[in-house]
């Protein structure tokens, strides 16, 4: 496994909110590249190849239409080479098209000499410069620490600057007791209790419980939680080794009253120590959230069981799931629509298609995942794609298209609708296209067929000029999972 703290699209999400550009950049900008390098809280003896830092960045003004970039970038070691090793691993490009690169970044004495070609910034933004294993060298001792210095560099903009902390800490072991599965009707409750102990032979000063899942679904308000993407409470209870812990009043799950049945939500939890606490802080910019309102929630000893920052050195046992699901026997039906279109060889014609939500109950995509529904197009040979709904992307090959819902609720009697302009090749004689929902939690995936006719003006969709539709936030980064403070490789 690998210890690491948000993933880098997190980071690059609150990048964009403190850019301070307005508007879109034109091909004569000189872009400026704004970069963090996750802090490094680490204890010694941790395990190489365990610990993950992200390095990431975003454009300080919007690139659009997004245009391939070379990115020069270094990695500045020298003052805490005595302390950590960083090692290239590679480079997570989930939302950016780039150039293939096999190692971008090399290591010469303390510092990584880093170059990307043809790099196009996602949503005009994003950039992801790479992931690197830290391990503590054998000179690192608690409450060592010290900088490392990230400069960048994009086409022939300005150089800009960045640094981030390296800490070396205490070695202490948290685990979270949860895995479980719980169910709510429709508009009820359920109850659990997050449960932690001190696995290691160090008293820990203070916990943070991180609870990754949609504030709609948690019902607390509690003054030492931070509510925002996520959700933080901060306890300064002392850890003895050997107890565990859990909250003094459980937390409640609500589920919405028309939520469909089968629902299902993954809750995840994880405890950090004051030291992560402080990192995932100064990732987030102050946007850790909002504190509550309520009464704090307490951390108590279980039924029957400026000082150096304190490491979890195991993130295998640090992490809990509470899986949630609506209860109910009738699951909503859904029905794929995609109704024929005809094509003249060398035109372009409209082409509708997407899902109807029959009922009953409602799918909330950002409250349960399995209600996230997405919708594929393959095209057959001889079509292209003149323009595309906004909330579908290409694979592979740009025959195939992948259509996500977005994060509106679908209640039942509504539907999803994609709308697509497509082009038929001068020697087009005719084919099929298909939609399908690959990914289906209900009855499996079905499979349509979009008729494609050369010539002809009967049986199919009138052709029209494109359609306009509201803007949207990518789906990318609009559905962002946040990792927690560690994550399984």
């Amino acid at each position: 496994m690998r210890l690491c703290r948000l993933s880098s699209l997190v980071v690059a999400m609150v990048l964009i909110v403190l850019s301070t550009a307005a508007s879109p950049a034109s091909a004569a900008v000189a872009h400026r590249l704004n970069t963090v390098l996750d802090p490094i809280t680490i204890a010694p003896g941790t395990p190489e190849d365990s610990y993950l830092a992200s390095l990431s960045g975003v454009l300080a003004q919007r690139d659009v239409p997004a245009r391939p970039h070379r990115i020069a970038y270094t990695i500045d070691l020298t003052e805490v080479a005595d302390l950590v090793e960083l090692g290239f691993e590679g480079i997570q490009d989930v939302i950016v098209a780039a150039a293939a690169e096999e190692d971008p970044c090399q290591l010469r004495g303390t510092i990584f000499h880093c170059l990307r070609t043809g790099v196009r910034p996602a949503a005009g933004w994003v950039i992801m410069l790479g992931s690197f294993s830290v391990t503590p060298t054998s000179n690192a001792r608690s409450g060592d620490g010290g900088q490392i210095t990230v400069t960048a560099r994009v086409d022939e903009g300005p150089i800009t600057t960045s640094t981030s902390q390296v800490r070396i800490g205490e070695s202490v072991d948290l685990a979270t007791l949860n895995k479980e599965k719980v169910s709510a009707a429709p508009g009820r409750a359920v109850r659990v209790s997050p449960r932690v102990r001190n696995v290691g032979t160090a008293p820990v000063r203070g916990a943070v419980l991180g609870i990754w899942a949609d504030r709609k679904l948690i019902d607390t308000d509690a003054s030492n939680c931070f509510y925002s993407y996520q959700i933080f409470c901060v306890f300064d209870t002392a850890l003895a080794p050997g107890r565990t812990y859990a909250l003094a009043t459980p937390l409640v799950l609500r589920t919405p009253a028309d939520a469909a049945a089968g629902s299902r939500a993954d809750v995840g939890l994880s405890w950090l120590t004051p030291a992560l606490w402080e990192d995932q802080k100064k990732i987030l910019h102050g946007l850790q959230g909002k504190p509550g309102r309520g009464t704090a929630l307490r951390l108590v000893p279980a039924a029957g069981a400026a000082e150096v920052p304190q490491v979890d050195v195991d993130g295998d046992n640090d992490q809990g799931l509470v899986q949630l699901t609506v209860a109910g026997s009738r699951r909503p039906a859904l029905a794929i629509s995609a109704p024929a279109v005809t094509l003249a060889p060398g035109r372009t014609a409209t082409v509708r298609f997407g899902i109807t939500n029959r009922g009953p109950g409602t799918l909330y995509p950002t409250l349960f995942g399995n209600t996230a529904l997405s919708t594929w197009l393959t095209l057959p040979k001889g079509v292209t794609v003149a323009k595309a709904d906004k909330r579908c992307y290409p694979e592979f090959a740009r025959s195939e298209w992948s259509c996500h819902q977005g994060d509106a609720a679908l209640p039942a009697g509504h539907a999803t609708t994609f709308v697509f302009r497509l082009t038929a090749a001068k020697g087009f004689t005719g084919a099929s296209a298909r939609v399908e929902v690959r990914d289906a939690w209900l009855d499996g995936a079905r499979v349509l067929r979009i008729g494609v006719s050369a010539g002809g003006a009967g049986g199919g969709l009138p052709v029209s000029g494109p359609t306009a539709w509201p803007g949207l936030l990518l789906v990318v980064l609009g559905a962002v999972l946040l990792r927690v403070g560690r994550r399984a490789r």
